[in-house]
C-alpha cells in the first residue's frame, strides 16, 4: 500500500508541476524537487495533527515541551527550502 501511495505522490507532484510551470518548463525541474515540496507539506501537516492528539489520556501528567513545536516546524521549513535551493543549483547546467 505504501508503495502505491509513494508512486501516487510522485505522479501527482509531477502533474502539479506541469500544470503550474507548463509542460516544457516542468521538464527542466527534477521530479525530486517537486516531490520534496509535496513531502514537506505532508510532513508539516502530520506534525501539526500529531501535536493535537499527542496523548489525550495523559494530558494531566504532561509537562511543557522542551522545544516548542513552532520552532521545530520553522526549522523543517527552512531545511526543506535549503534543500530545494541546493537541488535547483545542483541541477543547473549551462549549455
Amino acid at each position: 500500500m505504501s508503495g502505491l501511495v509513494g508512486a501516487l505522490v510522485v505522479l501527482l507532484s509531477d502533474i502539479v508541476m506541469r500544470a503550474v510551470l507548463g509542460a516544457d518548463a516542468a521538464l527542466s525541474v527534477p521530479t525530486g524537487v517537486a516531490t520534496s515540496i509535496v513531502g514537506a507539506l505532508v510532513l508539516i501537516t502530520l506534525a501539526r495533527r500529531s501535536q493535537g492528539s499527542a496523548g489525550a489520556a495523559s494530558a494531566t501528567t504532561r509537562s511543557r515541551p522542551d522545544r516548542p513545536v513552532g520552532w521545530i516546524i520553522t526549522g523543517l521549513v527552512l531545511a526543506v527550502a535549503a534543500a530545494v535551493v541546493l537541488a535547483l543549483l545542483a541541477g543547473y547546467t549551462a549549455c
